[in-house]
């Protein structure tokens, strides 16, 4: 909740990695501070580089992974991307044999062409045996 950041290591740093923290500072934070670090991170991700976060799940009936746990991961994704995306990110081979998706938020089937929003609830189902 800082509104503020210090640089420890400055020389473990490289050129670029000081630009990015020097524009955080002054276009992020300096343009819309409010509630410090956290808000200026969530700005950056969410309306300057449009992404939504996806919360892909294994076992829709609790939404969890196959250990059991609930709403174990997020993924980021670019706005417009869709359910072959997401299955691309989470595995390459999801995307074969790949049938359709569960929005579990509303309980809905979409399509693999569906395009995601922001905190949608994601389970993938495949032909193909894993």
């Amino acid at each position: 909740g800082s509104e503020k950041f210090d640089i420890l290591k400055e020389n473990d740093l490289n050129q670029k990695q000081k630009d990015a923290l020097n524009f955080i500072e002054s276009d992020i934070m300096g343009e819309y501070m409010r509630t410090g670090v956290q808000f200026a991170i969530n700005v950056t991700v969410f309306k300057l580089l449009k992404m939504n976060s996806i919360y892909p799940v294994t076992t829709p009936e609790n939404l969890s992974d196959k250990k059991g746990r609930v709403l174990p991961d997020l993924i980021l994704l670019k706005d417009g991307s869709t359910v072959i995306d997401l299955a691309k990110e989470i595995h390459s081979d999801l995307t074969k044999g790949l049938l359709y998706a569960k929005d579990l938020r509303y309980n809905l089937r979409v399509p693999t062409n569906y395009q995601l929003r922001d905190r949608d609830v994601i389970s993938l189902v495949s032909a193909s045996k894993k």
